[in-house]
Formats: C-alpha cells, structure tokens, sequence
C-alpha cells in the first residue's frame, strides 16, 4: 500500500469509567475560562452558547473528584469563573498526552499500513450515556431490604444519593463499599417544587438553589456539596421558580441506574437491569 498520502487523524479524549471527560473542545473552554475569568466570555471567544458552556463545565466537574472549575464573588457582572488549581492540574496532563498521541499517530502508518482502517473501527467503539446526569460517585453502604438492595452513594457535604437494584445486578456488578460507580438520571425523572411546599414521599429528596433556568425549559439545580443536577422545568409558571430560590429536588430511587467497569470481564462498561 501507498502510504505517501495516508494520514491518521484520531480524536484524543479523557474518559472516566467509560464516560466522555476531557477532549479538545472542553479543554480549550477551559483555558479560556482561566484566561478570561468569564464563562460568558469563554463561550464567546468559541462561537459556543453560554447555556452549552454551563454544560460542558458541569458536566466535567460532575465527573471528576474535584471541582475543575468555581465561581467566584464579586468581579464582572457580579461573579467571576476560575479554573482550581486541581483544573490546571488536571488540562497539564491532558496536553501533555496529547501531544504523546499525536506522535504516537504520525509514526502509526509507516510501521502499520492498515492501521488507518483499525483506528477508524477503534473511534467507534466508544460509550455514550443519553441520561442528562452523570454523576460520579463512591458507595456508602449497600443494605438489602426484601429483594431489593439499597445503595448509598456519597454525593460530596451531607448529600446522599440511594438507588434500589436487585441483588442479582449488586452481585454481577461486583458492588462493595468503596466502590466507583456513575451514577447516571434522566432529567425528567427529577421532580422540583418549592421549599415552603409539602414534598411528596419520594426516597431521594434534596434541597438546592437554582443556579439557571434554560430557554428550552430546562433548570438547572446546584446541591449543597456543589454538585450541579438538570431537571425539566414545571408545568405552568411556579411563583417559586427564579434563579437563586431555593428548592426541594427529587428522585425516586428506581430511577437511579449506576454503571461501572470495575468487574470481572474484559474492560466493557456493564448498565444494572432493574
């Protein structure tokens, strides 16, 4: 084969437990965080929506053991944005292992002609979880309660987060103490209403603030310990419904799915059947 005209192009990403973490997109809106100080600013600077950059950063710091990116007091039009210093860490390694894979690719077709079949096969073999929260998460304690088990996950401060599954699916995902797992919820599985409002009976309740209301009629909630959760907003026009109110959040524990690689068969995510 020819290979004077064959070059590899390969999307470099960080993926934690199987899930998109860090790729160039979001590292580059992170620089320009750091070097702004405004998410807004960031966002402009890229041709991105303010709505679409909020996204992307909360999904990274849902993901990660520590927040990449805060707010911060005061500055320009009330608050700031700033990357941690766990988030400069963190893009450090990334760009250094970018540029080792961008070498890695320019000397892959010499020495494997057909390598640029197999690494457009690998490009495929990806995991993309359609649940808008992906949280990741460290098991508290698993209790079994009939013929369910019921998981405890630590969700960072006082917030705890359950998720009832079969003992079947605790056992053949190899769930312990300790334990990793990503916890994953579909927006409208949350249910919001107001702090002065009875909550119903449901097994996951939380209080939060509304941190942003999208124009597509999504909420987005931020917990006590910080983690950020997307909910469909209510019928009707709340009284309660503004940004910086405080609200109750819920979910039943049904509605919990949790996914994890760490178990005993080649390195595959595995979802719970519940």
């Amino acid at each position: 084969m020819d290979t004077s005209r064959l070059r590899i192009e390969g999307r470099f990403w960080l993926q934690r437990d199987e899930q998109p973490f860090l790729g160039r997109g979001r590292v580059e809106l992170l620089e320009r965080i750091d070097s702004c100080g405004s998410i807004a600013e960031a966002a402009r600077l890229m041709g991105m929506g303010y709505k679409t950059a909020w996204d992307n950063v909360d999904a990274i710091n849902n993901l990660a053991e520590q927040p990449l990116v805060e707010r911060q007091k005061g500055g320009k039009h009330g608050g700031g944005t700033r990357l941690t210093a766990y988030g400069k860490e963190v893009i450090a390694l990334y760009r250094e292992l970018e540029s080792a894979h961008s070498r890695l690719l320019d000397g892959l077709v010499e020495r494997y002609p057909a390598a640029a079949g197999v690494q457009a096969l690998l490009g495929r073999l990806g995991i993309v979880a359609s649940a808008r929260n992906q949280l990741l998460t460290r098991i508290c304690s698993i209790e079994q309660e009939g013929c369910v088990a019921r998981i405890e996950l630590d969700l960072g401060g006082d917030d705890r987060l359950y998720a009832e599954l079969l003992p079947s699916s605790v056992q053949r995902l190899a769930l312990q103490n300790g334990s990793w797992v990503i916890a994953l919820i579909k927006a409208t599985a949350l249910r919001l209403c107001g702090a002065a409002e009875a909550a119903p009976p449901v097994g996951n309740r939380f209080v939060a603030r509304i941190e942003r209301i999208g124009d597509e009629g999504e909420v987005v909630v931020k917990l006590g310990g910080g983690r950020m959760l997307h909910a469909v907003m209510p019928s009707g026009t709340p009284s309660w419904l503004a940004e910086g109110a405080q609200v109750r959040i819920m979910v039943e524990p049904t509605d919990v799915i949790l996914l994890t690689t760490d178990i005993p068969v080649p390195r595959t995510a595995a979802v719970q059947d519940t």
